[in-house]
């Protein structure tokens, strides 16, 4: 049941639309694949998480974010995102609501004229607009600051790391890590391994570990479409985890 739900919203990210030029490939990790100056890449991210509460109970999530990358400059872009929330909590227990909205900044700050190796620092600000009583927010503004590093080799394989540390006031702060392993099956399509570990949060008692396996294609140069599954493994059992991003990209604000 856990496994079917997980590809159920994988399946569904694909038929919302079809994702873009630079979009980066990984659902945990950021790439320095970033719009072009005055581009503007409109996309969706549907994402589900199941996790045990108890032997009887387990906590549905599922998240709808509508997401922005706008190229401010060649290095520069800046991102939002504005998920919406519905948690299920056995047949009678669900909440519904808007989460936290996440306003970034990305700075490519040196990538190679080959385009790899790159260094990107990143800082995202997260506005306490999602219900913490309802668990849909953290109540509280929240920063995180990180640098995604990686490079390509064999003219395929890629790799990304990206660790970041996120700024909680009530909460205490935590810090993340997350890596990926990209391999180009052709200039349109790639397959991915990707995985996070993320200290635990305050009242928990294990860092969170999550291991993702990813497909990603571009059938046209202005959209990109990834389908991810994969699961919670920090636990006793692995709690299942999907995904899917899907963008489009075009040139926007343009001068005549």
């Amino acid at each position: 049941m856990k496994l079917r739900n997980a590809w159920i919203v994988a399946l569904f990210g694909m038929t919302v639309l079809g994702a873009s030029a630079e979009t980066a490939r990984p659902l945990l990790t950021k790439e320095n694949r970033l719009p072009e100056v005055r581009q503007l890449e409109l996309g969706l991210v549907t994402e589900f998480r199941e996790t045990e509460i108890s032997e009887t109970e387990d906590l549905s999530t599922w998240t709808f974010s509508p997401e922005l990358r706008y190229g401010l400059a060649p290095e520069l872009i800046v991102t939002l995102a504005i998920p919406g929330v519905r948690q299920e909590l056995g047949e009678d227990d669900t909440e519904n609501g808007l989460g936290d909205i996440q306003l970034g900044l990305e700075f490519l700050a040196w990538e190679d004229i080959f385009h790899y190796p790159y260094l990107l620092p990143y800082l995202e600000i997260g506005l306490p607009t999602g219900d913490e009583d309802k668990g849909l927010g953290y109540g509280d503004a929240t920063a995180n600051v990180g640098l995604a590093i990686g490079t390509t080799v064999y003219e395929t394989l890629t790799y990304a790391l990206d660790a970041g540390y996120r700024f909680l006031q009530d909460a205490g702060n935590v810090f993340s890590v997350s890596g990926a392993l990209i391999y180009e099956l052709s200039k349109q399509t790639s397959i991915l391994v990707e995985g996070e570990f993320e200290e635990a949060h305050e009242g928990e008692e294990d860092d969170r570990v999550l291991v993702l396996g990813g497909l990603t294609y571009k059938p046209t140069p202005k959209w990109f479409v990834g389908l991810y599954a994969g699961a919670r493994v920090d636990g006793e059992e692995e709690d299942p985890v999907g995904g899917a991003k899907v963008t489009y990209t075009f040139k926007a604000f343009a001068p005549r």
